[in-house]
């Protein structure tokens, strides 16, 4: 198990004026191969983020947005399986669209409802091809927060739990980045 932090920072595309606070988003993720490794084997994820947000006015919003990568160059991460919730675990409602780009944006809140102060958002989900083949070996992909932000996050953190018949094959090498896409 491996732990990366990547805060307290601030999103290069943080804009002025912002009608939220993202005080922290933290994620963890279990993976499962399932029987023996083979090259070109799907790998299944389960993801939980927690995202802590302050609304610090009232009448202004009634929830987040979570844009996520559908693919990883030409491999469709196959993201599926939604469930969001509070952090005492009641549901919340949510929306899920495609953007033009082929992101996966979830639209979390009730519509009619605004919400002012701190609130917790749990997502729940399955990346059902978490492995992913780039030339000369496979990776496991994890964008943690994603660049469809405009508000900066106070921190960042992400746990990643390998599957123990896969951990003895890792190369021991792991890379994390930070700042705009590109």
């Amino acid at each position: 198990e491996r732990r990366l932090v990547a805060g307290p920072g601030r999103a290069e595309q943080a804009v002025a004026g912002a009608n939220l606070e993202i005080l922290s988003i933290s994620l963890e993720r279990q993976n499962d191969i399932g029987g023996e490794i083979q090259e070109a084997q799907l790998m299944l994820s389960e993801v939980t983020e927690r995202i802590v947000v302050n609304f610090p006015h009232l009448n202004t919003n009634r929830g987040i947005e979570r844009r996520l990568d559908a693919k990883y160059g030409d491999t469709n991460l196959r993201i599926s399986g939604f469930v969001t919730t509070d952090e005492s675990g009641e549901n919340i409602t949510y929306s899920r669209r495609t953007a033009d780009d082929g992101d996966i944006v979830i639209r979390i809140g009730d519509p009619n409802e605004y919400v002012t102060g701190r609130q917790v958002y749990v997502i729940n989900y399955t990346i059902g091809h978490a492995m992913v083949g780039v030339p000369g070996r496979q990776e496991i992909y994890l964008d943690v927060n994603g660049t469809g932000w405009l508000q900066p996050f106070g921190e960042v953190t992400a746990t990643l739990t390998v599957d123990p018949s896969l951990s003895g094959r890792l190369l021991g090498e792991q890379a994390c980045y930070r700042g705009l896409a590109g």
